[in-house]
């Protein structure tokens, strides 16, 4: 596995675990530096996003104007 799956995969255990917006996941990835780094970490945690849903890990469902990220498992 390369660092792209490994951190792809870490976000998809968030998500298993009921984390949906990509704010959230990178709220309890990043923690502290979420604030600190907001527009790098969302532009990661965003990039990641796409790499699992685009391998079919998760798939998007529009929400009250909000993207949320299910897993399909």
């Amino acid at each position: 596995m390369d660092n792209v799956e490994i951190k792809a995969s870490k976000l998809f255990t968030l998500i298993k675990d009921g984390a949906s917006t990509a704010s959230e996941i990178a709220q309890q990835y990043y923690k502290k530096i979420y604030e600190l780094q907001f527009p790098l970490v969302m532009s990661e945690i965003i990039g990641h996003l796409d790499f699992l849903e685009v391998n079919r890990k998760v798939r998007t469902e529009k929400v009250d104007g909000v993207w949320r990220y299910y897993s399909y498992e």
